[in-house]
């Protein structure tokens, strides 16, 4: 995460221009960021704070994704730009 606490999510995705701004050793290393788009495969065990905070350091979407019950939730984060 940006504040330098390490999150790894089952699957993620970051855009193409925040994957652009890191350096090439961040790059090969654990990047300092936070994906757009993560997806958590759930155990009983897991809570929604982890999702809770990839929402609060910048990811716009979340799957938790409960794979006994079947079940797959989806949060959105709302993010108001300034449209001319």
């Amino acid at each position: 995460m940006p504040y330098g606490a390490y999150r790894s999510p089952d699957a993620s995705w970051v855009r193409l221009e925040c994957w652009k701004a890191l350096s090439s050793e961040q790059r090969r290393r654990f990047p300092p960021l936070c994906p757009d788009f993560v997806i958590e495969l759930r155990s009983e065990s897991d809570s929604l704070a982890k999702l809770r905070e990839y929402e609060a350091n910048g990811a716009c979407l979340g799957w938790p994704i409960y794979p006994k019950i079947p079940l797959v939730e989806i949060y959105r984060a709302f993010i108001l730009l300034d449209v001319p």
